[in-house]
């Protein structure tokens, strides 16, 4: 029930590619003989057979397209996903948030520089909330800068800005505070850097908390250009066209009405205890937003669909919650928040790094005990090493999640790097693609995404049955 692989053979590249991810384990298992939960051994056997939940983000992504809020793509992702969950047979919330409507409508970039009389058109992306240029385009030299020490002492006034800082990890701070900085220091517009570590010529949007000018990213390498030119001394004139409409600054937007969806497997001795998992399903207007971070809310759905499938119904209850909002000011964590903190939570726990092979988890030191810690040790390394993702570490939460970090443990779900094969530090590969038109489900592949709800469903299963008082594994020499 609820197999869709269409091809013959399907299942074989499935368990093939799934013995390759135990084998990555083998050196734990050679030599150690580890217990297994039955149900674990279950939960894996049957993922190992392959999932639909590969198929079914792709069918949303494919059929709707990015979800910004506010878009009727957004909207009928939901009503999609709240239909196919019933059918599943699962119970479904549907909670009321109002979410940033803005808008990014037509934009274009123009460079005049000394030398020639050609004009050029240069690519360009708002950023998400910045206000546009109110129809009227802004044309005005152009000052590159490299810090902040530099924008405080150059003479932008009058001029556009352009940001341009190589990417040293993720670090968003230039993108959300240019437009605000600049703006004091008189600019008329602020660019930034794309962020990133590699670019094919990609455009990286994001949030911006610009309040009076107009704020967009360009590429890495014409950032590069533009300052290799101002170094020669040619001056350069840039005309900037921003439609964006929806809002002032980014706490002073439009709205519309969107919502929350969770799905819930209700706990058979203990429903009000909640071990919540989950990803957020919007995403910016660029690309299918399958990997920020449709996948991950996805593999939490399927982590659920998966463990009602097999009858594993534990103690407490597991939700999969599909944020709104995250990308544009988190309304949709904080209205759960607000809704459900009177319920007792375990744990909350955020996939929104990407679907490749997963790696562990990571949880907040402040947000748990040494005990609570260790008891989600011992569920990784004896439960999830098998297929590799039994790491549990101290580290960063999801976005999502950190509302409750004060009072509840709070954490991620973390994936291998897809290109080093290393456990992601400052997010490496997962920001190749990160907020633009490349983010599209071809960049996963079903076996990863399985492999992911196996993860979840492991460790959510664990955690809902036994609380953080897992039964120790009797462990043998092999």
């Amino acid at each position: 029930p609820g197999r869709v692989r269409k091809q013959k053979g399907r299942a074989m590249i499935v368990a093939v590619g799934w013995m390759l991810a135990v084998v990555q384990a083998a050196p734990f298992a050679a030599q150690t003989m580890v217990r297994e939960y039955p149900e674990t051994t279950m939960i894996l056997n049957r993922v190992a057979e392959g999932t639909d939940t590969w198929e079914r983000l792709a069918e949303m992504c494919d059929t709707f397209g990015p979800r910004m809020t506010g878009s009727q793509g957004l909207e009928e992702s939901l009503d999609w996903i709240e239909r196919t969950a019933k059918e599943d047979g699962l119970q479904v919330l549907r909670e009321v948030v109002e979410v940033p409507n803005w808008k990014r409508n037509s934009e274009s970039l123009r460079m005049v520089t000394e030398g020639s009389d050609l004009e050029r058109e240069l690519q360009v992306i708002g950023l998400g909330l910045s206000i546009g240029t109110g129809g009227t385009p802004i044309s005005a030299d152009l000052v590159v800068v490299r810090s902040w020490d530099e924008l405080s002492v150059a003479d932008v006034e009058g001029r556009i800005v352009l940001m341009n800082v190589p990417y040293d990890g993720y670090n968003s701070q230039y993108r959300r505070e240019l437009g605000v900085r600049a703006a004091e220091r008189k600019a008329v517009a602020a660019l930034v850097r794309s962020v990133t570590p590699f670019s094919l010529g990609t455009l990286h949007t994001g949030s911006s908390n610009t309040a009076t000018i107009p704020s967009a990213a360009i590429t890495v390498e014409e950032a590069d250009m533009l300052e290799r030119m101002q170094s020669r001394g040619q001056r350069i004139r840039l005309t900037l066209t921003m439609g964006a409409t929806g809002c002032t600054a980014a706490d002073n937007c439009e709205t519309a009405t969107s919502s929350n969806v969770v799905i819930e497997l209700v706990g058979t001795e203990f429903p009000d205890e909640i071990v919540a998992i989950g990803g957020h399903i919007d995403s910016w207007d660029v690309g299918q937003g399958a990997l920020d971070d449709a996948g991950g809310a996805f593999v939490a759905w399927g982590a659920i669909k998966l463990l009602n499938e097999l009858g594993l119904r534990p103690k407490r209850t597991i939700r999969a919650i599909f944020w709104n909002a995250e990308e544009n000011g988190g309304a949709g964590e904080i209205a759960y928040h607000k809704a459900h903190s009177d319920k007792k939570h375990l744990i909350v726990l955020e996939n929104d790094g990407g679907v490749w092979d997963p790696y562990g988890f990571t949880v907040s030191e402040a947000s748990i005990d040494a005990t609570s810690f260790a008891a989600m040790q011992l569920i990784g390394s004896t439960q999830l090493a098998r297929i590799g993702a039994g790491n549990v570490s101290y580290g960063g939460a999801g976005a999502d999640t950190q509302v409750w970090c004060a009072t509840t443990p709070c954490g991620s779900q973390v994936v291998v790097d897809p290109f080093t094969q290393q456990p992601p530090v400052g997010g490496g590969g997962y920001f190749y693609f990160h907020h633009t038109n490349a983010d599209y489900i071809s960049k996963v592949s079903p076996e990863e995404v399985d492999r992911n709800v196996a993860s979840f469903a492991v460790m959510a299963w664990a955690l809902a049955e036994y609380g953080f008082a897992p039964p120790s594994m009797s462990v043998s020499q092999a």
